[in-house]
């Protein structure tokens, strides 16, 4: 990104640098001008330009489209700190703790866990199922937030009508 250069003063000096993060250099320095329907934000490590859905550079088709796209990369992130492989057994636990509540006896995922950690096969089947709860419930927020912001794109006669940008990735941090 190209920033334009700025003395102590801050009078623009009419240089500019090259720069993938800003860097002090004993000069201030600003952003280049952001293009025609975004904006310019310091993320913490450099200035970027984010689309502005809401600005009236876009016609109403291509701000849904922004928009949409946007929403189309949101992923659901369960803020697990579990290993890909203990996360291929959750179900099967699931499954045998709902079978040890119906009566059935425990089956090997949760006899193995019982005897590595010494806590009871009753024991772990209430934390399998109000773990099990829990990740449902959070996912189930996320899809009805997602859906919240489709309907918004749905219903929107004009661009100021659309979820903002912030709006859209601020649950990309969801968890």
């Amino acid at each position: 990104m190209k920033y334009w250069l700025y003395d102590d003063n801050r009078f623009y000096t009419g240089k500019q640098q090259e720069s993938k993060t800003p860097v002090k250099n004993g000069s201030c320095f600003e952003p280049n001008p952001a293009p025609d329907g975004h904006n310019i934000v310091f993320d913490g490590y450099g200035w970027i330009h984010i689309p502005d859905i809401q600005s009236k550079h876009w016609t109403l088709a291509e701000a849904t489209s922004l928009a949409s796209g946007l929403i189309n990369e949101l992923k659901f992130k369960s803020g697990s700190s579990y290993s890909p492989a203990e996360q291929a057994t959750f179900d099967s636990q699931y499954q045998e703790a709902l079978a040890v509540k119906a009566g059935s006896p425990a089956g090997p995922y949760l006899v193995a866990i019982s005897s590595a950690t010494g806590e009871s096969v009753d024991s772990l089947v209430a934390k399998v199922i109000s773990k099990r709860t829990a990740f449902a419930k959070a996912q189930a927020t996320f899809g009805a937030q997602v859906q919240v912001l489709r309907n918004k794109i749905s219903n929107a006669k004009t661009s100021a009508d659309l979820p903002t940008y912030t709006e859209i990735t601020r649950l990309a941090s969801v968890k």
